[in-house]
């Protein structure tokens, strides 16, 4: 296996944070970096910006007034920005990934990783689907965001399976619930050509849209309820981004049960979900999810005219609630909190032998 962005992760000892990089200036003498970082349980107070393991500079905090405006429920998220600039001679090599780290007065606290794919927009080189599809998956209309959420989600995603073997040679991967494939086509530009990827989804446009536009994989419209169109022990690898999130209890383990029929025994199933730090940016949720375990009867309208009515949903559940319930029918990894794109964890699954589904409520 070749080296790749998914295996250099310098700092899985830190929490991940949630943020972004709204600005990157590199000029002939100066370098400004500038965004905001925060995370709803562990306060800081400054920021170093790393390139490369190399220090590129430091500085306080400063007031986002906008980004606590976007989440009230966190007051203290006002002091979350940062504008780092330096002499452009710091600099290694273009700047194309960064680590984040956020500090307070013991050192470095949370981690927020940052990157973007050589080619950014679609001039050069990534292709990105009409403004109606990206609005559907990504919630905006801008082809950049679109590309480079997706290339870090593939970085996140490549980073977990890498760290659990599951990135061999000849690997056969599916995304399921792939979208217009904004993270597959990431994962496949990111993987060695012996990889097969797969993608499948319910949105026929979408899918209609990968088959024109990406060559080297293969894509299948799907139904909202199972079975998938593949055959038994398919799959080594299944991801699902931002799907979970959208099914109530009851759907999410009629699927868990389908992916175990496509995975291979040994197989991993990367899943995400919305855990409590997702919760905490929500006025209220992660109270009320503290109570329940899992919050499923909120309606999401994203999918109105492709899935029917009342399906679609945005689901919040706990860790606790994801070990017991989705572990009953897949074994529980390891749970990543906010480990896709610094919000929604990050839950990886192995189908055992001696799990077969029948004991899932």
């Amino acid at each position: 296996m070749q080296d790749g962005p998914w295996n250099r992760e310098a700092f899985p000892h830190l929490p991940r944070a949630r943020g972004a990089v709204d600005l990157v200036q590199v000029d002939e003498t100066r370098f400004r970096v500038a965004g905001w970082l925060t995370h709803p349980r562990v306060p800081v107070n400054s920021i170093q910006i790393l390139q490369n393991g190399r220090l590129l500079g430091r500085a306080p905090l400063i007031p986002r007034p906008d980004v606590r405006d976007v989440f009230p429920a966190l007051p203290e998220i006002l002091n979350s920005g940062f504008d780092v600039q330096g002499p452009a001679h710091q600099l290694n090599s273009p700047i194309r990934s960064l680590n984040l780290l956020g500090c307070n007065d013991d050192g470095p606290a949370i981690h927020l990783p940052w990157s973007v794919p050589d080619g950014d927009t679609p001039s050069r080189g990534v292709t990105v689907p009409d403004p109606a599809l990206m609005q559907r998956v990504s919630g905006n209309t801008s082809a950049k965001s679109f590309a480079t959420a997706g290339f870090q989600g593939a970085v996140d995603i490549l980073s977990v399976l890498q760290r659990h073997q599951a990135l061999r040679p000849q690997v056969k991967l599916l995304d399921w619930g792939c979208g217009s494939a904004r993270i597959t086509s990431q994962i496949a530009r990111l993987l060695p050509g012996t990889a097969e990827i797969h993608g499948c989804d319910i949105d026929a446009e979408a899918i209609g849209w990968c088959r024109s536009a990406l060559s080297g994989m293969e894509f299948e419209v799907c139904g909202i309820e199972p079975p998938l169109p593949y055959a038994p022990e398919s799959f080594d690898v299944v991801v699902a981004t931002s799907v979970m999130t959208h099914l109530d209890r009851r759907r999410q383990l009629a699927w868990l049960s389908e992916i175990r029929r496509v995975l291979k025994v040994e197989g991993l199933f990367l899943a995400s979900a919305h855990g409590e730090f997702a919760a905490a940016f929500q006025p209220g949720m992660l109270a009320r999810l503290t109570m329940s375990g899992i919050i499923d009867d909120l309606r999401d309208t994203a999918l109105d005219g492709i899935a029917p009515p009342g399906y679609y949903r945005g689901v919040y559940q706990t860790q606790a609630y994801t070990s017991e319930n989705w572990g009953r029918c897949l074994r529980v990894c390891e749970q990543i909190p906010a480990g896709l794109l610094g919000f929604q964890d990050l839950v990886v699954l192995q189908k055992s032998a001696r799990l077969n589904c029948d004991q899932a409520v």
